[in-house]
């Protein structure tokens, strides 16, 4: 028989060692190497290695495994004494307590704060499912060398981009702009901000509706309402059928209430949505530009196609103004038609020359760089304030290695 198989079972020694904790390793390898020879001379070979296996085993235990936490009544006297130990250094040193411990909460707060705003600033909008397609239609105005860069559009340039540039987009969508209108009847009126738009505007936006139908838009005597303004008017009764006057002119049936919009979209005021073609046959001066492309005085908002990009739609889309304004004699305006995406609506809005130029992107940049700057320099001042009263705890640090504790239960301290 050779010397190799008259020693314990090496796997089971590595397995030994790879879990059980350092402190107990070399006495518990001495015990069971000392078991194994008596009873590898009692017994026989075979049983003294099973036996060896059956020990290493039974080491497999919280109270053995590295890293593995104490019994629960140690852990809990510990903490105890810790608590006990941090309240009186925090009473004996009120000074420099208030500096480390204000100091580090300040900084956390402060860096917290700006981040939950830099959070709903680069999220804003991020509420329409399709954020990323839809945006409004602008245009570039050159006169006189200078080019302005203006949102409000001819009637005519939403026909023009369904029909002539259609393969470029899921939806496009006139509107008026959003103004204040009163909701109610004779007896009782509530102001609310909305639009007039397309009936495709609702899917577009990706309203969340509460009841109703998300299609009656396409109705021209109907209306979406918002929730607080079906309750404003309605209280808690059914608002879906309802008829009120918009204006206490025009009057329109309730087809769907909609969930409001929150504060972190672009459309946060739109209160209700009325059907566009009731503005159109109702308003003289809007029927009448129906085909006047030198009357900028409404705005549209665009779906491109999955799969396309902004920019490749915008070389597409350019001169869809321009084809149609050398009818006027003496224009001089050299019009550009682009998309401008939503999710730059909010950030980087400002335009000079027909150039983008930022916006309050700046503001997130600058305040994102505080925010860390002070979190950083909070770290550094509780680091530095920690390391400077440390020194002051050799005694205790030396007591509690004396009584068996070890690196990580300081470290933990």
């Amino acid at each position: 028989m050779s010397q190799r198989s008259n020693i314990p079972p090496k796997l089971a020694q590595k397995l030994l060692q790879w879990f059980l904790k350092d402190d107990l390793l070399e006495e518990v390898l001495g015990d069971l190497e000392e078991k194994f020879e008596l009873e590898k001379e009692t017994y026989s070979l075979s049983k003294a290695r099973r036996n060896y296996w059956y020990q290493v085993i039974k080491y497999i235990r919280p109270f053995a495994i590295r890293g593995s936490f104490n019994h629960p009544q140690k852990n809990l006297t510990m903490i105890k004494n810790y608590l006990k130990i941090g309240f009186r250094r925090l009473k004996r040193n009120k000074v420099y307590s208030a500096l480390n411990i204000g100091g580090l909460s300040v900084g956390l707060a402060v860096a917290m704060l700006i981040g939950l705003w830099l959070y709903h600033e680069l999220t804003f909008n991020d509420y329409h499912t399709n954020h990323d397609q839809i945006a409004r239609v602008m245009q570039h105005k050159t006169r006189d060398g200078v080019k302005i860069t203006r949102a409000p559009l001819p009637f005519p340039v939403g026909k023009e981009l369904r029909e002539v540039y259609g393969d470029n987009f899921e939806t496009v969508v006139m509107s008026s702009w959003t103004w204040g209108h009163v909701l109610g009847d004779e007896d009782k009126g509530v102001l609310k901000t909305g639009a007039f738009m397309e009936p495709e505007a609702p899917q577009m936006l990706s309203l969340r509706m509460v009841s109703g139908d998300i299609t009656g838009l396409y109705d021209q005597n109907s209306m979406l309402l918002s929730q607080s303004s079906a309750k404003a008017l309605f209280g808690d009764e059914n608002a879906i059928g309802e008829s009120i006057k918009i204006d206490n002119d025009w009057s329109v049936v309730i087809k769907g209430v909609y969930e409001d919009i929150p504060y972190s979209s672009s459309f946060h005021q739109l209160q209700f949505i009325a059907p566009w073609e009731l503005y159109v046959n109702n308003t003289a001066w809007v029927k009448s530009s129906r085909n006047e492309w030198d009357n900028s005085s409404f705005t549209a908002f665009a779906q491109i196609k999955e799969g396309l990009t902004m920019e490749e739609v915008n070389e597409r889309i350019r001169p869809a103004i321009s084809n149609h304004t050398d009818q006027y004699e003496g224009w001089s305006d050299n019009n550009e038609v682009f998309l401008h995406a939503m999710n730059d609506w909010h950030l980087r809005n400002n335009w000079e020359n027909g150039e983008q130029m930022g916006g309050a992107i700046q503001y997130v940049w600058l305040f994102g760089g505080i925010g860390a700057f002070v979190l950083i320099l909070a770290c550094i001042n509780f680091m530095n304030l920690s390391t400077a009263q440390s020194l002051k705890r050799f005694r205790e640090v030396g007591i509690r290695k004396a009584i068996g504790s070890v690196r990580k239960q300081l470290i933990n301290q």
